[in-house]
């Protein structure tokens, strides 16, 4: 008679061999999870950063085309400079930062999306901050364009920006993006991609614009706040604001 073999049965997971399969997938999703994110975080300053280098060429062009000036930064209530520099940039999704929160709707023209903004004091304030300052802005009155900006990123929702706008942790200024600062770029709440007067661009913390100065006194914004403050008392808004929050 022949004896049929009998199969063992299968051993099935015992609760406390499943709950330390569970933790040790939580732990390990608690590590990798931050890392993603850092990388995700990472690529989209990069795409930024690339964004960035491409207005500052477009700048560079923009000004050879018109007797080495610079464009400036509203042409009546209609246009920016960002309608002006369009023909040199391959699209207008350039101006859109993938991660800052003021990119995610239009400017306050309502054209192109928010975020980047530019630095070019009108003709009362640059007569009086001096050191080749000009609107429309000459190249040739510009002394130290390596380290001179133009171009910054923020959570306002102009396409203009300058020094005497508030810094608050979290932002207040109504006329900012809701989020842990005015100057928030998506990158950090203090610092981002600025571009600068000869076409390059780089990431930077916001208080290293004010530390830097060149040999005679001059900060990246291109005024001796040693001698400016005295006058203008409103041009140190935004250096005092970073300095009350240790940034």
């Amino acid at each position: 008679m022949l004896q049929m073999s009998r199969r063992a049965p299968k051993r099935a997971f015992t609760l406390i061999e499943l709950l330390v399969v569970i933790a040790i997938i939580a732990i390990l999703a608690a590590i990798l999870f931050p890392v993603f994110a850092k990388a995700r975080e990472k690529a989209r300053q990069a795409a930024c950063g690339s964004n960035c280098r491409q207005i500052g060429l477009a700048l560079m062009m923009y000004a050879q085309d018109y007797d080495e000036t610079l464009v400036m930064r509203y042409y009546g209530n209609t246009a920016s400079w960002k309608d002006v520099m369009a023909p040199y940039l391959k699209s207008a999704d350039i101006y859109r930062c993938p991660s800052n929160p003021a990119a995610r709707r239009p400017d306050a023209l309502g054209k192109y999306a928010g975020g980047y903004a530019m630095w070019l004091p009108d003709p009362p304030l640059a007569a009086v901050i001096g050191n080749g300052m000009a609107y429309p802005q000459p190249m040739a009155g510009i002394a130290y364009p390596a380290s001179s900006l133009i171009i910054l990123e923020h959570s306002y929702q102009w396409s203009d920006t300058g020094p005497y706008l508030q810094y608050n942790e979290p932002a207040k200024d109504p006329a900012a993006v809701p989020g842990p600062s005015e100057w928030n770029s998506g990158h950090d709440v203090a610092a981002g991609n600025i571009i600068y007067l000869d076409g390059h661009a780089k990431y930077t913390r916001l208080i290293r614009t004010f530390d830097v100065r060149t040999s005679d006194g001059l900060n990246e914004w291109r005024f001796n706040p040693d001698i400016v403050y005295k006058k203008l008392s409103y041009m140190r808004t935004l250096e005092d604001g970073l300095r009350k929050y240790g940034r």
